[in-house]
């Protein structure tokens, strides 16, 4: 189970929608010139839920769409499921484009206190940090462990203190591509030195949390 983190401060751009649409490049000479711009993933949002991955045109990479009545978690499942995606929680919505920021990580492991963006394949451990508030707004000492329950390592488990528990709220679970990421020696996380443009952003709260199986414990 992790300590506290303070991971990256994302970088807001743009008004709020559910999908990211990167530059449509229409030749391949269009492709080349953005490649030399950008060396990262450009992903084009394509009819259909799919994805196109721009410089190697015959790479579709198939985004399952969120099907009538089915529910948020529900759909992260079926997105986690697929094994092609990692998910980063956010407090702040409508972010374009997430920036490496310098990760403060308790446990001295200078992989995690690198500056990155910071990922999970595990939706629900992504939520935790969407629920949490802007930590720099909250007055005294803080107690904030997240992580799977070693009690229950199938769960995922959030205790907090008292002073986080109050500004709890909704946030926004940023659905990304693995593509530029390298993942942890021992797993869990991953994470990219680069800018990250996500491919679709969905509103979650904590009752989506606990449909994911995911538990709060609150510290007096």
């Amino acid at each position: 189970m992790e300590g506290e983190q303070i991971f990256n401060e994302e970088k807001m751009v743009g008004t709020k929608n559910p999908f990211f649409e990167g530059p449509k490049l229409s030749s391949p000479e269009e492709v080349k010139k953005q490649e030399r711009k950008d060396p990262n993933l450009i992903l084009e949002q394509m009819a259909g839920g799919e994805q196109k991955e721009e410089g190697d045109t015959n790479s579709i990479i198939e985004v399952p769409t969120q099907e009538n009545n089915e529910t948020i978690p529900d759909y992260l499942r079926r997105l986690q499921w697929t094994g092609n995606y990692l998910f980063h929680g956010s407090p702040f919505g409508a972010i374009a484009e997430l920036e490496p920021r310098l990760a403060a990580d308790l446990s001295g492991d200078p992989w995690k206190n690198d500056r990155a963006v910071f990922a999970v394949p595990d939706a629900a451990l992504a939520v935790q940090r969407a629920l949490l508030p802007d930590l720099r707004k909250i007055e005294g000492p803080r107690v904030i462990i997240t992580g799977k329950n070693p009690q229950a390592p199938a769960e995922p488990y959030m205790e907090i203190s008292r002073n986080v528990a109050v500004a709890l709220g909704s946030g926004s679970l940023y659905v990304l591509p693995k593509t530029g990421f390298e993942v942890h020696p021992k797993g869990g996380q991953w994470k990219s030195k680069e800018p990250v443009k996500p491919i679709m952003e969905l509103p979650v709260g904590p009752d989506d949390y606990e449909r994911l199986g995911g538990k709060i414990v609150v510290r007096e």
